[in-house]
């Protein structure tokens, strides 16, 4: 049985729960996440550039299998908040809506425009500074591949907050 006290300190470690009582006995439960999205903050344009060669959309297609597909994009987007971290960029999400660029700079033979994953570097923003991706909160996602001028080879985000327009997507 837990003590009032032992009761307390849970409750005050968990934000996230919430009481419900049964005659005598007061329980913890987690609270139902609300359907709203958190309330987004940010406005001042966002730019992460991380130090890596972008994936390509043929590597992708190529991963024959599910799982090898799936481990690519975790590795993509676990590249994206490693960044998130090291730059610490706190976790506020952009008002609705943005712009995201995907610019991938190349040392070398450099890939397509529109062979750049921008769908897996978009979804490791998700969650840090996106509450979502859909229409009401991403407007525009464009790729740009350049040839790198110092050699280096990284992908550069950046993501700038336009506001709402007369047309707003509605879910």
């Amino acid at each position: 049985m837990m003590t009032d006290a032992d009761f307390a300190k849970l409750l005050a470690g968990n934000p996230e729960l919430s009481v419900y009582e049964t005659g005598n006995n007061a329980q913890p439960v987690p609270t139902m996440a609300s359907d709203q999205p958190p309330q987004p903050q940010r406005t001042q344009t966002l730019k992460l550039v991380i130090p890596i060669r972008s994936a390509s959309m043929n590597q992708i297609y190529s991963a024959s299998h599910w799982n090898k597909r799936n481990k690519l994009a975790a590795k993509v987007h676990e590249q994206v908040r490693w960044q998130l971290e090291i730059d610490e960029v706190p976790k506020v999400f952009f008002a609705p809506r943005v712009d995201i660029s995907i610019d991938a700079y190349f040392h070398g033979k450099m890939l397509d425009s529109s062979n750049i994953p921008a769908k897996l570097f978009e979804d490791g923003l998700k969650g840090w500074v996106l509450a979502d991706d859909d229409p009401r909160f991403v407007r525009r996602v464009t790729t740009q591949s350049h040839l790198s001028e110092t050699g280096r080879e990284s992908v550069v985000i950046t993501v700038k907050h336009v506001g709402q327009d007369a047309r707003q997507i509605e879910n």
